[in-house]
């Protein structure tokens, strides 16, 4: 398979309604800290606000077929670290996109040289846990639910 760079932007309102799709596709959810479906309503306030938010960052990817998925940067308010997710497009799942959405969307963020970035992974999320080790996140620690990978 031929694989087409990623162009990588800042969410925009107009990203709403995918990230709504995206957030409630069964297989998100089961891999979510929330497992239960999201109404727009709710969705869309939550939306809002985190566009809003300095200490949050959405990046999309995208590339010649259309939008590959997410990545989030919730900073804490010293910005010496940000937990990290991704959410991929359902429809671009198995295409081999994710780790390079999640390692562009790293250098694409300017994060500070200091900060410490924190995955909060489902065990049994193994396919999240290879895209995150193969871009040099590491073992932190774990509980009975997730396991904590640092970069």
């Amino acid at each position: 398979m031929v694989y087409q760079s990623i162009k990588l932007r800042y969410a925009t309102l107009e990203d709403s309604k995918h990230i709504y799709e995206w957030r409630n596709d069964e297989v998100t959810r089961s891999m979510s800290t929330n497992t239960d479906i999201v109404e727009w309503a709710e969705h869309a306030e939550w939306y809002k606000s985190a566009l809003l938010n300095p200490n949050r960052l959405i990046i999309i990817g995208e590339d010649d077929k259309g939008k590959i998925g997410m990545v989030r940067f919730d900073y804490n308010d010293e910005r010496t670290q940000a937990e990290i997710s991704i959410n991929l497009n359902p429809i671009r799942r198995g295409q081999k996109v994710a780790s390079s959405l999640l390692s562009e969307s790293i250098f694409f963020a300017k994060l500070p040289n200091n900060i410490r970035l924190i995955a909060q992974i489902k065990h049994q999320n193994t396919v999240s846990i290879k895209y995150f080790n193969k871009c040099g996140f590491h073992y932190d620690n774990a509980d009975d639910d997730y396991i904590y990978l640092v970069k």
